[in-house]
């Protein structure tokens, strides 16, 4: 048994087997995003935006010349989404609709991409002030995490598309 475990080990191994839910840390995406120099971001409490957005673009630090500009509106709703028959509210729900947009720097301000999101998160009310407050952050919080992430998709899958034309049109 523990010779076959080896055996299916090596296999899996050696045919660079990867799992679905690996994270993004490849050093050329890595170079790749720390080029993106954040322009104008608006959104309420943009200090935690701004930072996620640096450690999901640019985890190491990099000192690379930018290349793209992205530019980020964000606007977060409150809703209710519990509601008791004695009119007290036990769940709410943060929504943020994004819109950004990739700009490369190089080519005349061209744009390289540009989309719209919204992520929704939701947390627990209480009766206390201070707890639905500390809730209220930290879901907030997340959900520029959340923001962040999905930007370093987008842009990952913008500005690899971009390369991959250009070295298709340097080809021909």
């Amino acid at each position: 048994m523990k010779k076959l475990s080896i055996i299916a080990i090596f296999l899996l191994f050696s045919c660079k087997f990867q799992p679905l839910n690996q994270t993004i840390n490849d050093q050329t995406y890595n170079g790749l995003l720390a080029q993106i120099k954040l322009g104008k971001i608006e959104a309420d409490h943009s200090f935690f935006l701004i930072k996620n957005l640096e450690s999901q673009l640019n985890p190491q630090g990099l000192e690379v010349p930018k290349k793209y500009l992205l530019n980020l509106k964000v606007t977060s709703s409150i809703q209710d989404l519990l509601v008791k028959k004695d009119s007290t509210i036990s769940r709410q729900e943060i929504k943020s609709y994004s819109s950004y947009e990739i700009i490369d720097l190089s080519e005349s301000h061209k744009k390289i991409d540009s989309g719209n999101f919204t992520t929704a998160l939701s947390y627990p009310t209480s009766g206390s002030i201070y707890s639905s407050y500390i809730n209220e952050e930290y879901t907030l919080k997340n959900s520029f995490k959340e923001i962040a992430r999905n930007i370093k998709l987008r842009a990952i899958i913008a500005l690899t598309k971009k390369l991959s034309d250009e070295d298709s049109s340097q080809r021909d």
